[in-house]
């Protein structure tokens, strides 16, 4: 029998080399050209909104053709046009195309300005420019056909074909618009084809700070569609949705559909990085052909709201793989990096039986698909075959039997078996839920984590402890990988001896620092506020009544992807805590929204009698704060 592992959330040393996506979206992000906050010299003011025949641009009297025809390299396309916006401008035939190194700035029109909402809140831009396509007889609205080129601050809607084409061996940044709607993004204003539709490489739509979020929502086609070579970053965008992320306004084809762009990034751990999408006509992602490779899909929300808990499905699979897309990542053990796939019309990820493999999909949220949390082959539960010879996507991969799921003195101790062929890694991946899936197979609720099978193939076995809580009425599931290839989620076993949740003793609803009991009176405000579930010193992330280095290595770890065992009854580093009726991140002492070096540096000062400053209403380091976990 194997050495029962105790384990909270660890991660496997062969998804180390994955901690550099991180560098990767910067390197992407380094390849289209400088900050879209960058002035370039020279510039051509638009101050018309009419489409006369073009006579070149001239102080006060330049409409956006003319502007386009006599932009050069370096220079930035900016706007003031008299009066009170939103101000439309209608071309009468396709616009020209913008060539290399020159920027379309919408926000610098008076009265506009980009968003500045934090990630997942409603959005609050204001855009005064809109491009309307409704008296073009064909083609898109911009033509990215030049390199370094920057489009932001524009609502384009109601073109022919896409809003924006970025040109063979083009590439660009695309940030802050609003591609598919009206200018309020409450109401759809489709575009013929799709809102972004790449040819290029190395181009960048949306990224990690607030102002470059684009809305892309309501297009006929596709929100974003990928056919060139790649890579692609796609980053903090919400597609599919309204401004608010709380409604749809479909795309008429997926959310995003990739058929090519190896080493692409949809999204990533850094905060603002995630996208929204949601609420689409088809699949929320589609990654089909074999130029789909290397491209990791991280920290996205897929079939919720904005919230990430309220559902706003998409209309078939949350993520579908098809004609041979391999070697992809799906997520990751950090919670950060795990995506939230859930009640979508299909499947959460779907992999038909075309997809090729190596598709690692590493714990994400999954739950409350009308399918199921994984289906490879794309026609329900897959049963396991003796000795698993079967080839396929993902090698159709055995899932592994739990046998045991049971709470003993506190502990939830799981034991399984796992018939597959002879391979040198087998992780197991472990989940509580809420629910079971109709079919009796699982999906992946909460992320218990991780062990490694243990024995020669094709049959081995499992065992792990397990300190996360568990509750009565959960399911136990696992999937496991080979290690490259992902199976499906295994049927669902009751938890036993799991005790029933205890309702909070002094529940408050609201954010008050002082609950109110309601059986007897509440007394008199005092200096300091009811104290609420377990106290925890500020920066002593693994529990342990000192703050000291061993708590800045966990840290370290924890943002380099690597695991981390945390004592019994202590927060999960990572996680998401209320402290005084705030939600935050266990180990993220500086209140800074991730887990940073920054954090370690800080929690190393303080060990050393240093001062360390903290950020607004972020708890002092060292200081005793009650933790609701």
């Amino acid at each position: 029998m194997p050495t029962r592992s105790v384990i909270r959330a660890t991660v496997r040393a062969a998804v180390i080399a994955i901690a550099g996506g991180a560098l990767a979206f910067l390197a992407v992000s380094a390849l289209v050209g400088p900050s879209t906050e960058t002035v370039r010299a020279g510039g051509l003011k638009v101050t018309l909104t009419g489409d006369p025949v073009p006579d070149g641009c001239k102080p006060d009297d330049c409409s956006l053709r003319e502007a386009l025809l006599d932009s050069t390299g370096g220079e930035t396309i900016s706007f003031s046009i008299p009066g009170a916006g939103p101000h439309v401008i209608q071309p009468t035939t396709a616009l020209p195309g913008l060539t290399d190194s020159v920027s379309i700035d919408g926000y610098t029109q008076p009265g506009a300005s980009p968003n500045s909402a934090a990630p997942w809140q409603p959005g609050n831009a204001s855009l005064q420019i809109v491009l309307d396509g409704s008296s073009v007889g064909g083609g898109n609205g911009l033509v990215i056909g030049g390199t370094s080129v920057i489009v932001r601050g524009l609502v384009i809607q109601n073109f022919p074909a896409n809003a924006i084409m970025v040109g063979a061996f083009a590439n660009g940044s695309i940030q802050g618009n609003y591609l598919g709607t009206d200018q309020t993004g409450t109401v759809a204003a489709p575009n013929g084809g799709s809102g972004v539709n790449v040819h290029g490489a190395n181009t960048a739509i949306g990224g990690t700070a607030p102002a470059d979020r684009n809305l892309i929502s309501g297009n006929a086609a596709s929100g974003i569609e990928m056919a060139g070579e790649g890579p692609l970053l796609i980053a903090g965008n919400f597609v599919g949705t309204d401004v608010t992320g709380t409604l749809a306004l479909p795309n008429g084809g997926d959310g995003v559909l990739l058929r090519n762009g190896p080493k692409s990034l949809i999204g990533e751990a850094d905060p603002g990085a995630g996208n929204l999408i949601s609420g689409n006509g088809r699949h929320g992602l589609t990654m089909e052909g074999p130029g789909v490779k290397e491209v990791n899909v991280r920290g996205n929300r897929i079939g919720t709201a904005a919230d990430g808990t309220s559902p706003l499905p998409n209309f078939e699979h949350g993520i579908y793989m098809a004609l041979g897309a391999f070697d992809n990542t799906i997520g990751g053990v950090s919670a950060a990096n795990r995506n939230t796939i859930a009640f979508n019309g299909g499947d959460g990820v779907a992999l038909d039986v075309t997809a090729g493999v190596n598709n690692y999909l590493d714990p994400n949220i999954t739950h409350s698909n009308v399918g199921l949390g994984t289906d490879l082959k794309d026609d329900g539960v897959t049963l396991n075959d003796l000795n698993d010879p079967d080839t396929g996507p993902n090698d159709v991969l055995n899932f592994p039997v739990v046998t045991r799921a049971e709470v003993v003195d506190g502990l939830l101790e799981i034991e399984g078996t796992l018939n597959t062929i002879p391979v040198p890694f087998l992780p197991i991946f472990i989940f509580a839920n809420s629910e079971c899936d109709p079919s009796g197979y699982g999906e992946g609720e909460r992320f218990l984590g991780e062990d490694i099978a243990e024995g020669i193939g094709p049959n081995y076995t499992f065992e792990a402890t397990i300190e996360l809580p568990v509750f009565d009425g959960e399911y136990i599931t696992t999937s496991a990988s080979n290690p490259q290839s992902t199976s499906e989620f295994s049927e669902c076993v009751a938890i036993v001896g799991a005790p029933t949740p205890t309702p909070s003793p002094t529940p408050s609803p609201t954010p008050s620092p002082t609950p109110t009991p309601t059986p007897t009176p509440t007394p008199s405000p005092s200096p300091s506020p009811t104290p609420i579930g377990d106290p925890r010193t500020w920066g002593d992330i693994d529990c342990t009544n000192g703050v000291n280095p061993i708590d800045s290595l966990k840290v370290l770890r924890t943002d380099a992807g690597l695991g981390n065992i945390q004592p019994a009854g202590c927060p999960v580093i990572g996680e998401l805590v209320q402290v005084d009726g705030d939600a935050l991140i266990w180990g993220d002492v500086d209140c800074s929204q991730a887990l940073t070096p920054v954090d370690s540096l800080k929690i190393l000062r303080h060990d050393a009698g240093l001062s360390a400053g903290q950020a607004t209403e972020c708890p002092d380091m060292g200081s005793q704060v009650f933790v609701v976990i």
